[in-house]
C-alpha cells in the first residue's frame, strides 16, 4: 500500500494497527507522517512540546528486526503504533517535566510502569504531551511550555489535564495518547507506578484514542478542522 501523508493522519488507531498487522504500512511511515503533521499544526496548538523522534525511531527498527515482539500473539498488540505520553508519566531518557518549572530539566533514567507495558504492546513513544503543573487543572497550562490550545479554535481552551493528548489527538498529530483522569478506567485496573501510589480513587491511568467521535475534551473526526 503506497499511503500518501494526508491519508495517514487520517487513520484512527485501529485502522492504523491493522494496516501495520497486515504489512500495509511501516512503524517508520507512521513516524514520518506524525513528524510532518506535527510540524504543520504544532506551532498554534502546543500540544505535543517534547519530541522523542530518534528514540522512537530506533524502536521502530528494533521492532522490525523482530525484536521487543514478545507480547505480538497477546490481544492489544499494537505493531508499532506511535503514542503520546503525558507529561506526567516518566519516559526514560526523554524530558519529563510534570508541568512544574522544579523539574523542568527532568530526564529519568526509567520509564513508568504503564509507559512500559505500552511499549511492550508494541506501542511506539514519539512525543510528551502537554499538562497543567502536575496535572492540577482543568486547562492545560503550565510556566514550562504554555498554553494548549483547541485545534477547533485556537482562542479556546483544550480542557485538561490530559489537554495536550486530547489536542494532538484532534489535529491528527498521533493515532493514540496515554491520559490520566478520573473517569476512563476502574481506579486500580491500571498501575499508578510505585508502592505508595497505586490506589487512588480519582485519578486513574488509561488510553486515549483517535476515532469518529469524543477523544478527551476535545473531538476527532474527518471533517474540517481550524488548522490546516
Amino acid at each position: 500500500m503506497s499511503a500518501s501523508h494526508d491519508e495517514l493522519f487520517r487513520l484512527t488507531a485501529t485502522e492504523a494497527v491493522a494496516l501495520l498487522k497486515c504489512g500495509d504500512i511501516t512503524p517508520l511511515d507512521l513516524i514520518d507522517a506524525a513528524e510532518r503533521r506535527i510540524a504543520e499544526v504544532e506551532p498554534a496548538i502546543n500540544a505535543l512540546p517534547t519530541l522523542c523522534l530518534d528514540r522512537a525511531r530506533e524502536h521502530a527498527r528494533r521492532l522490525a528486526r523482530g525484536e521487543g515482539r514478545e507480547a505480538e500473539g497477546e490481544p492489544g498488540w499494537l505493531g508499532g503504533l506511535p503514542v503520546a505520553i503525558k507529561d506526567l508519566a516518566d519516559v526514560a531518557g526523554v524530558r519529563t517535566t510534570y508541568g512544574s518549572p522544579i523539574f523542568k530539566d527532568h530526564v529519568p533514567k526509567t520509564s513508568h510502569p504503564v509507559v512500559e507495558r505500552i511499549e511492550r504492546k508494541g506501542g511506539v513513544v514519539i512525543a510528551k504531551s502537554n499538562t497543567p503543573e502536575f496535572g492540577a487543572g482543568g486547562s492545560t497550562f503550565n510556566e514550562v511550555f504554555g498554553r494548549t490550545r483547541n485545534p477547533w479554535n485556537t482562542a479556546l481552551t483544550s480542557g485538561g489535564s490530559t489537554g495536550g493528548g486530547a489536542a494532538a489527538l484532534a489535529a491528527g498529530e498521533i493515532w493514540l495518547a496515554h491520559g490520566s483522569d478520573h473517569l476512563r478506567p476502574s481506579a486500580g485496573r491500571v498501575t499508578r507506578g510505585t508502592s505508595n501510589n497505586l490506589f487512588a480513587p480519582l485519578s486513574v491511568q488509561g488510553a486515549k484514542g483517535a476515532y469518529s467521535g469524543r477523544c478527551g475534551t476535545v473531538s476527532r473526526h474527518h471533517g474540517r478542522l481550524v488548522l490546516p
